[in-house]
Formats: C-alpha cells, sequence, structure tokens
C-alpha cells in the first residue's frame, strides 16, 4: 500500500478567501431563491384541484369539466 511521503496544503490568501465567501454567499442567496420557488409551486400545485374544482363547479357540468 502507498504511503504518504509530504503532504502541502494551499491556505488560501485573505483576497481568496474573500471571493470563496462572497460565491457561497451568492450560491446561498441563489438556493434560497429556488426553495422559495420551489414552495411556491409546491403550493400552487397543491390548491390546483381545487382550483379546477371551483371552475367546475361555476361551469355547472363537474364530470364535462373534468374530462
Amino acid at each position: 500500500m502507498p504511503t504518504i511521503k509530504s503532504l502541502q496544503l494551499h491556505v488560501p490568501s485573505l483576497a481568496e478567501q474573500r471571493s470563496i465567501a462572497d460565491r457561497l454567499e451568492k450560491g446561498l442567496e441563489q438556493a434560497n431563491g429556488l426553495a422559495k420557488c420551489n414552495e411556491e409551486g409546491a403550493a400552487a400545485i397543491e390548491a390546483l384541484p381545487g382550483k379546477l374544482l371551483g371552475r367546475c363547479s361555476e361551469a355547472g357540468s363537474l364530470p364535462t369539466c373534468l374530462v
């Protein structure tokens, strides 16, 4: 089994750390936006059957409406 003879770690500079932090923050904002969009989409999908039923009952003919 091979062994590690030396290990070199790259420690990012302060500027690199800030750049990484900025990208992570932007990514988090995007993720939060997508999560909100997904929640709104899920709520709309859950409400859809009720809306369809409401439209159908307003139309006066439920079976025709659902076909």
